[in-house]
């Protein structure tokens, strides 16, 4: 019976493969050497550089990084204050109410936007639906005003890039920004 390369523990190679790294014995003996001596030219920088078990940093073997938690500062996407008087369905009464504003999307794709977002609003917590409340109410000002909602529009995704899990419902809400009128 013949094995495969697979069987026999040989080194398979792929069409995308890069070639193995053959190093050379005196491309790699010289540039250690030459590292060597610039050390030993410089005996306070090799010194210095010596660790306290005597062993030079490049022997020692990595250390593991710890990763911690960075706290988030509150910006203005995030309120400081939570209000309890946002609910599920007082914050879906306002995203239909700007839905009923003047829009350049179709209308199937709104009605596809807030199917969206009112498949995630009962199950947001209360902070995001604070974060909802602010940018819906502020969106309907700035439609009565005329003014521009770039800076609404910066809010949604600074808010976005701060919070996980949030791109299923703040995409729909970022498109509704966008494209009421």
């Amino acid at each position: 019976m013949t094995l495969t390369k697979y069987q026999r523990g040989d080194q398979i190679e792929g069409w995308n493969d890069c070639p193995p790294m053959v190093m050379s014995r005196t491309s790699s003996s010289s540039s250690v050497l030459k590292s060597k001596s610039r050390r030993a030219a410089n005996p306070v920088a090799a010194a210095s550089s010596r660790s306290s078990s005597g062993l030079l940093p490049s022997e020692l073997s990595p250390t593991p990084t710890i990763a911690t938690a960075i706290p988030t500062a509150t910006s203005p996407a995030t309120p400081t204050s939570l209000s309890s008087d946002h609910s599920p369905e007082v914050v879906a009464a306002l995203i239909h109410s700007v839905l009923q504003k003047p829009s350049k999307l179709p209308e199937r794709e709104l009605a596809h936007y807030e199917q969206k977002l009112g498949a995630h609003i009962k199950s947001l917590s209360l902070q995001h639906l604070d974060f909802i409340h602010s940018v819906t109410t502020r969106l309907l000002a700035v439609i009565d005003s005329g003014e521009s909602r770039e800076d609404i529009k910066k809010e949604v995704l600074d808010y976005m890039i701060l919070h996980d899990g949030v791109s299923l419902w703040c995409s729909p809400l970022k498109k509704i920004v966008t494209g009421v009128v």
